[in-house]
């Protein structure tokens, strides 16, 4: 039998988010490397079988985005039952924590104590940096320091930790982890499922009546490390002077009703916004955008890497990133030439990349072909590949794995 792994995780399919659909990915391709492995994950039901994982699903409070209070409720919640269910599971060898709920990185500390194992942090962001930049709690006031004491003390007791852009191995360094005992994984998507589709084919394409307008497509989270201003400001802008291209918002999240009062407020036509759409027909939603807009704060570089930038770039889109040069979408984009690094609060330099790609073909079918051939290195294959070198270097003991040769199908 293959070593055991316990991943402990918020969300997972069918629950929405980005992390719970890597969880599935990674975790259905080592159960077929030969690794037996176990989910704990938020939500209804006991005992699935999923692509070959047995997931362990606990009760919280509701989640919700809207309210602080109410999200910081489910969290406390959802600690103490994560860890009473973890600790009823048979020992694992390794177990791995995800950010999602925050300072899960504690429960993982308290595992490696209680069992023994080994273990890893798979960082997708940091907290409470995150906290604090959202103002959710004050910066570098007394809770923030004490819950960034307590943190960086439990990643420091971790084997390792992964993370997914070189910012973010920086902050990580800068809290005072070892960086032998940090790995760069960066996120995946499946090349082979999200390509690149002719908009003439593109069903979601036709019944959005896209037809004759350049589509500037933002998909994904409206999330507090996200903004908005530069996006909305040149949407005003090209109302009037460019009324043939459309700003698309697909998505969900806590400042999607902001983002929506504000387009009202100022009489945007050009706006339009859609809700998430199934996971089966992401390829032709991420396919319908012309080029696509990504954006992040300026103070959060390090602390979160935008996942809708790797859809995008399998999808064969140019990236305009509205965010800081320092941040890994922005180092990539500029390596690759595949899209525009635009500072935050320059709307005028968004409105002439959006004309620059409107108005020249050829530029925009060059960055659209390189950012499929940057999309086609970023596959689940090459994650596994450096996750089985992280578990053998973590827990050497030998065990008969196996590295498939194709992503699993997720849709």
């Amino acid at each position: 039998m293959g070593k055991r792994l316990l991943i402990l995780t918020r969300t997972f399919p069918p629950s929405p988010g980005a992390v719970g659909h890597l969880v599935k990915e990674l975790g259905t391709t080592l159960s077929e490397a030969g690794f037996v492995v176990t989910v704990i994950a938020a939500g209804a039901g006991d005992g699935e079988k999923d692509g070959g994982l047995e997931v362990v699903r606990v009760g919280s409070l509701p989640f919700s985005r809207q309210s602080h209070v109410k999200r910081a409720l489910s969290y406390l919640s959802l600690y103490p039952a994560m860890l009473w269910t973890a600790a009823r599971q048979r020992r694992p060898d390794v177990v791995i924590t995800t950010t999602d709920p925050p300072l899960q990185a504690v429960l993982g500390w308290l595992l490696k104590i209680f069992f023994g194992c080994k273990l890893i942090h798979w960082s997708q962001d940091l907290y409470p940096e995150m906290a604090e930049e959202a103002g959710v709690i004050p910066k570098n006031g007394a809770l923030a320091r004490i819950l960034r004491w307590i943190s960086t003390a439990a990643l420091k007791r971790h084997d390792q930790v992964v993370s997914i852009g070189r910012c973010m191995s920086d902050r990580l360094i800068a809290r005072g982890l070892n960086p032998v005992r940090i790995t760069l994984i960066e996120n995946w998507t499946d090349p082979q499922w999200i390509h690149p589709i002719d908009q003439a084919v593109n069903a979601f394409w036709r019944e959005q009546n896209l037809s004759g307008r350049f589509v500037v497509l933002y998909s994904g989270n409206m999330g507090m490390a996200h903004s908005f201003s530069e996006i909305l400001d040149a949407a005003e802008t090209l109302q009037t002077s460019a009324p043939d291209v459309l700003f698309l918002f697909i998505g969900d999240g806590p400042r999607r009703l902001e983002v929506e009062e504000e387009s009202s407020l100022r009489g945007l036509s050009n706006i339009r916004f859609l809700p998430p759409q199934p996971w089966t027909t992401l390829p032709e939603s991420l396919g319908a955008g012309d080029v696509h807009v990504v954006s992040l704060r300026a103070n959060l570089s390090g602390l979160v890497v935008p996942s809708k930038f790797y859809g995008g770039m399998a999808a064969g889109r140019a990236c305009l990133f509205i965010g800081p040069e320092k941040c890994e979408i922005a180092q990539l984009i500029a390596a690759h030439r595949t899209g525009k690094v635009m500072p935050p609060n320059d709307p005028a330099k968004l409105v002439a990349a959006i004309l620059d790609y409107r108005d020249d073909a050829t530029l925009l079918k060059g960055d659209n072909e390189r950012a499929r051939r940057l999309g086609e290195g970023a596959t689940l294959e090459n994650a596994i590949r450096q996750f089985l070198e992280l578990l053998s270097k973590v827990s050497p003991r030998p065990s008969s794995i196996n590295v498939p040769s194709q992503g699993v199908d997720c849709r």
